[in-house]
C-alpha cells in the first residue's frame, strides 16, 4: 500500500484550515517482536470479551489512559461508547471513515487481527507491558479453527520518527504466527484503523479477509507525515478532502 495518494485538487483544500491529518500503514518498515510472556500481566478474559486497562503510556493519536483490550483481536482507546468488540469482522470505511458500531460502539481502535477466535485454550494468553518507551499488547496462541495465531501491538511513546520520508509513527503490529490454515495470513481478519466517533482523522484498512495481507515476521507501522513535511502538507489536505469538511 502506497503512503502517498493524492490529486491536485487536494492542494487547493488546505486552505480550509482543518486539523485533519492523514494516516495511513506501511508493511516496510522496522520493528522488533518482543515476547513479554515472563515479564508481562496477563489478562483474564476470553472469547467476544473485553478488559480495561491503564496505561501511562502512549501518544496524541493512541493516547495513554483508557485501554480496552479485546480478546477479538483489536484494542479500543479512551471513554469509547461502547466496550462491546463484535465477533463478526466487517471492512473498514475508508471512503465516508464512517465508524464500525460493533468496534467499541464506533470508537477510537486498533484492528490488528479483528475475528472471531475460539475459546481459550491453556496455552492462550493475552498480556501487556510498559516499557521505558511503548506499551505492548502480545496475543499468544489465539486458537482460530485447530490453529493459533501470535501478534502483537506496540503503542509508542512518544512516537517514533521515520526518515526518509519524514513521518510520525505511532503504532506497529507485529505477527509471529498468522499463516496457518484457517488464517492464511488473513484471510479472516479485518486489520487496520479506525479513527472513531468525532475523529478528524481518516480510517485506514490494510486488508480485510485477504489471504496472505500479512506473513510471518509481517510489521505494519500506522504513521503520518511529520508536522512540516511537504508531505503533511499534500496529506493533511487529501485527510480534509476524504473527510468532506470543505464543500
Amino acid at each position: 500500500m502506497k503512503p502517498i495518494r493524492v490529486c491536485v485538487a487536494a492542494w487547493v483544500l488546505c486552505s480550509c484550515g482543518a486539523s485533519a491529518e492523514f494516516l495511513y500503514m506501511r508493511g516496510d518498515k522496522p520493528g522488533t517482536f518482543i515476547d513479554i510472556s515472563a515479564t508481562g500481566t496477563v489478562l483474564d478474559i476470553d472469547a467476544d470479551e473485553t478488559v480495561v486497562i491503564t496505561t501511562t503510556k502512549g501518544n496524541r493519536l493512541l493516547p495513554a489512559g483508557r485501554l480496552v483490550v479485546g480478546y477479538n483481536g483489536a484494542v479500543g482507546y479512551g471513554a469509547t461508547p461502547s466496550d462491546f468488540l463484535t465477533d463478526v469482522n466487517a471492512p473498514i470505511d475508508t471512503v465516508l471513515n464512517t465508524p464500525n458500531p460493533g468496534v467499541f460502539g464506533g470508537g477510537r481502535a486498533t484492528l490488528m487481527a479483528h475475528d472471531n477466535p475460539g475459546t481459550r485454550t491453556a496455552v492462550t494468553q493475552i498480556i501487556y507491558e510498559e516499557l521505558t518507551d511503548r506499551v505492548v499488547i502480545m496475543y499468544n496462541d489465539i486458537p482460530i479453527g485447530d490453529t493459533t495465531i501470535s501478534y502483537q501491538l506496540q503503542i509508542f511513546d512518544p512516537p517514533i520518527g521515520l526518515d526518509p520520508p519524514r513521518e510520525e509513527c505511532f503504532a506497529q503490529y507485529l505477527f509471529a504466527d498468522i499463516e496457518r490454515p484457517p488464517a492464511f495470513g488473513g484471510a479472516i481478519f479485518t486489520i487496520g484503523y479506525q479513527d472513531g466517533v468525532g475523529g478528524t482523522n481518516n480510517n485506514v484498512q490494510w486488508s480485510f479477509n485477504t489471504q496472505f495481507a500479512v506473513r510471518n515476521g509481517s510489521i505494519l507501522t500506522l504513521c503520518t507525515p511529520a508536522p512540516g513535511s511537504l508531505a503533511g502538507f499534500v496529506l493533511g489536505a487529501a485527510a480534509v478532502l476524504r473527510r468532506r469538511r470543505c464543500s
